[in-house]
């Protein structure tokens, strides 16, 4: 009705990379409508000045569809939590080279924060009910790295040429609350199959103290987790095979 076209999906924590941004206008107005553009989602990863670069973790390199060309054919599905980005159906992807630009998140600068929010997300979907407990674990699954073992690069100066990246601590105290007021308003035992403690040692303190024992989160053995990632591999590549098929087809 505002007569829009393009439409461009960023969350609070993330930006285009400068080398996007000198094109952007040309790049996003070229999209015809259906189709989407897919770029690299890049995560700083604990500082400012690194980013995670290793296939080995889930978000090592990763590509979403952060931009569309808006088609009456394409529409959302109604959700709670984990809503897609975009619209469920795009005709067409489109994907940028890194050379030519990524999205910057900035979601694991803060490692506390970050676990908050997950452990949030963990608890809201609990109470929606859903989904079982074990389902949610597998969805928010945190590969954070404590140990640091995933590879990094510096990032490159084409991605962060005259851009300002604040990394002043966000304590995010909302999420924490909310979760308090939660457990006191269902009892802290209904959180317990959440793998929400490993993660915030004073969550675990709170329910250590309330009940007099440690939690026991209910989690899939980890080779179904792996199992189950390979089918989803193995769907998506069948997915994008048949998309090619039906396109020679036509």
């Amino acid at each position: 009705a505002a007569g829009g076209t393009h439409f461009i999906w960023l969350d609070a924590d993330e930006i285009f990379s400068a080398n996007f941004i000198k094109n952007s206008n040309t790049t996003i107005t070229s999209l015809q409508p259906g189709e989407g553009l897919s770029m690299r989602w890049v995560h700083l990863w604990k500082n400012e000045k690194h980013y995670l670069d290793d296939t080995k973790s889930p978000y090592g390199k990763l590509w979403k569809c952060f931009i569309v060309c808006d088609s009456p054919k394409m529409g959302f599905k109604d959700h709670a939590l984990s809503e897609s980005r975009t619209q469920e159906i795009v005709q067409k992807i489109i994907k940028v080279n890194e050379e030519d630009g990524v999205v910057l998140h900035f979601q694991f600068l803060n490692g506390k924060a970050m676990f908050y929010k997950h452990a949030w997300y963990r608890c809201q979907e609990l109470l929606e009910g859903k989904r079982s407990a074990r389902r949610i674990n597998a969805t928010y699954v945190l590969d954070y790295d404590f140990t640091n073992k995933f590879k990094t690069q510096h990032l490159p100066n084409s991605w962060t040429e005259g851009l300002v990246i604040l990394t002043k601590e966000n304590k995010n105290a909302w999420h924490r609350n909310a979760i308090l007021k939660d457990f006191n308003k269902y009892g802290i035992e209904k959180f317990e199959p959440l793998d929400i403690w490993r993660y915030l040692p004073e969550l675990t303190d709170i329910f250590r103290t309330k009940t007099g024992r440690m939690p026991q989160p209910t989690l899939f053995p980890k080779w179904l987790l792996v199992l189950n990632r390979l089918k989803n591999v193995i769907l998506n590549r069948l997915k994008k095979l048949h998309k090619r098929l039906v396109s020679v087809l036509r």
